[in-house]
């Protein structure tokens, strides 16, 4: 009877989708192509809803991380804000073309960040499937 409640839950366990390193992987990717996003807007009301779509990536990106994990996380997130951040000051542009511009503008940061997130070297499966998904998303 054991053997079979250990064969079950085994099967439960392997029926439940992404290991977390896919999970990880996947989520990066998603905050990567939310991040790309932003800089194929036409408008500022689309600007904004691309940043919402940043933030809410973002988040479902760090459940995957413990606290003691979320430091490097965070450096990571950081980085890709300070690309944004020209583009959080354009939500207050006052035309479509002026989005537009910084929009551009901010996307020649873009490969900058994609070298300094390959440098980054960790042990932690969860933070390289991350980064690595991260970077898939990012791609232009």
């Amino acid at each position: 009877f054991a053997v079979l409640f250990m064969i079950g839950a085994l099967a439960l366990a392997g029926c439940s989708g992404e290991s977390p390193e896919e999970k990880a992987r996947n989520d990066g990717k998603a905050f990567g192509e939310a991040v790309r996003a932003v800089f194929e807007i036409e408008s500022i009301d689309e600007l904004r809803e691309a940043l919402q779509a940043v933030d809410e990536a973002q988040a479902e990106l760090l459940e995957n991380f413990g606290p003691g994990e979320r430091a490097l996380v965070m450096q990571i997130v950081d980085d890709v804000s300070a690309v944004l951040a020209s583009l959080q000051d354009a939500v207050e542009a006052e035309t479509d073309e002026e989005v537009r511009g910084a929009a551009v503008s901010a996307l020649s940061e873009v490969p900058a960040l994609v070298v300094s997130l390959a440098a980054i070297t960790s042990d932690d499966g969860l933070l390289k499937a991350a980064v690595e998904g991260l970077i898939d998303g990012l791609r232009l």
